[in-house]
């Protein structure tokens, strides 16, 4: 078994293009446990009929791995007229929400991370909603514990210190609307995490 490993346990999306409601789709299903090898469940294909929703949920990934990574996603005019043409027109909101195993050392962690994109007042697409949870594994008793919550373009929860949420709260204002909160920890947040001794926030 590979020593790190990240693999995508389910996916849940609404609003996206003709998906209305809340669809989900599961690749594991079965209880993560020590023994879990990733090698052995890598989807190869999705398939159904025309309408289903197929291309839909890879654009929502694709929208997904834009907002986790890339700052100036929702600033570039060219992707806002992209949502605005893939937003499904009567929810006029997009949800996407997200488990996955991470196993970076010994520890395997399950990580759920959601957010939901509408309009603003000024009529441009922004993240309205998103949130962190994680747990050890996904058996049957164990619970999420919240990592963190943004509403409106704040932050409304951080599992941490107050010096940690003082200092999030600083280095995240004006900003949550436009980038997600963890496109901001990576590109200019985690060295100095690093350096005081947070990053556990993240992990404990």
């Amino acid at each position: 078994m590979m020593d790190k490993i990240m693999y995508l346990l389910n996916v849940e999306i609404s609003g996206v293009k003709s998906i209305k409601n809340k669809v989900k789709l599961d690749f594991y299903k079965k209880t993560v446990d020590k023994n879990f090898d990733s090698s052995q469940y890598r989807v190869k294909a999705i398939y159904g009929e025309n309408g289903a929703g197929k291309s839909a949920l890879v654009t929502a990934i694709q929208i997904y791995r834009e907002l986790m990574w890339r700052s100036n996603y929702l600033s570039e005019g060219k992707n806002q007229e992209f949502l605005g043409e893939i937003v499904n027109k009567i929810t006029k909101k997009l949800y996407i929400s997200m488990e996955f195993l991470a196993k970076m050392t010994s520890r395997q962690t399950v990580y759920k991370y959601e957010f939901e994109i509408g309009k603003s007042e000024g009529d441009e697409f922004q993240i309205l909603h998103e949130k962190l949870q994680r747990k050890n594994g996904n058996y049957q008793n164990n619970r999420y514990t919240q990592v963190f919550e943004c509403r409106d373009g704040e932050l409304v929860y951080l599992n941490g210190t107050s010096d940690l949420v003082s200092y999030m709260e600083k280095m995240t204002a004006n900003l949550l609307s436009r980038q997600s909160l963890v496109t901001i920890f990576t590109s200019k947040i985690l060295n100095d995490i690093v350096d005081k001794n947070y990053i556990d926030f993240f992990q404990n």
